[in-house]
């Protein structure tokens, strides 16, 4: 923000654009489904009422913290820190690891705004129009956000190799997801 604000009115439009298509829409979904659902555990709750128990398996079954996404994200993150600086500068480093986590943010709000628009029978209760417009909205704005992560912003010696690390990157931490998820459903907690 700070780099945004030394820019000047530039950013102006742009910001404005992410509050109405973005920050509304998600402050919108939040205060709806807490106060359709006022549980404890937040997104971790309302994904696993809303999209069933493999949306929400991320959280600890009893207390209903995060404690498996902490794990998953502590030990990826130090594995592909540490792979992702063979044969890449300093800078391509830093940004395949802040693409990849800003990608795997963008998949939780996917899941935040996919609640209101698919969740209703589950819920019990229709939102109303301008709550599926406004997830709908931060829908889009989140794929899209996840969809140009992908490419670098930065100079890189190939764009594609760039992409490609972010692809595989990702297809690894959702495997190693889903791998946690069935052993826990057959009872390896």
């Amino acid at each position: 923000m700070g780099t945004a604000a030394k820019l000047g009115n530039a950013h102006l439009a742009f910001w404005l654009l992410a509050i109405a298509l973005f920050y509304l829409p998600q402050a919108a979904a939040v205060i709806y489904l807490n106060r359709l659902m006022p549980l404890e555990g937040g997104i971790y709750q309302w994904a696993t009422a809303g999209l069933g128990r493999f949306a929400g398996f991320l959280g600890h079954p009893r207390f209903r913290t995060p404690v498996n996404s902490i794990a998953i994200v502590g030990a990826l993150t130090l594995a592909f820190t540490l792979a992702g600086q063979i044969g890449v500068g300093v800078q391509e480093a830093f940004q395949l690891i802040e693409n990849v986590a800003g990608i795997l943010y963008g998949f939780t709000y996917l899941g935040l705004f996919a609640i209101p628009l698919v969740a209703a029978k589950r819920l019990g209760e229709r939102p109303p129009w301008w709550l599926r417009l406004a997830s709908l909205s931060g829908l889009a704005v989140s794929l899209l956000y996840c969809v140009l992560s992908i490419l670098p912003i930065i100079e890189v010696a190939s764009w594609q190799l760039f992409a490609a690390k972010i692809v595989i990157t990702l297809l690894v931490i959702q495997v190693a997801g889903i791998g946690l998820y069935a052993w826990g459903r057959r009872g390896g907690r």
